[in-house]
């Protein structure tokens, strides 16, 4: 989603698969960087913690402005 001017503006990308897994950036591109990053993170803690893992489905989820809506199915190697 588009992040309001008046915090920050930018965009807020989500994994909604992984409880709490965000990013944000200030371009779209930005925003999808920055949660491959934040998903790979997510993973290696919940195995550090020994937490289940779930399997991807919609993985990264970006809005923008509340009217366009990316979605990318990534398929991380989870082992």
């Amino acid at each position: 989603m588009a992040l309001p001017e008046d915090e920050g503006g930018g965009y807020l990308a989500v994994a909604p698969d992984l409880l709490g897994c965000m990013a944000d950036g200030a371009t779209e591109e930005a925003a999808i960087a920055d949660i491959r990053s934040a998903i790979g993170e997510w993973i290696d803690e919940a195995k550090r913690l020994g937490r289940e893992v779930p399997e991807p489905n919609c993985i990264n989820a970006l809005y923008a402005n509340g009217k366009r809506k990316l979605i990318l199915k990534l398929r991380p190697k989870i082992s």
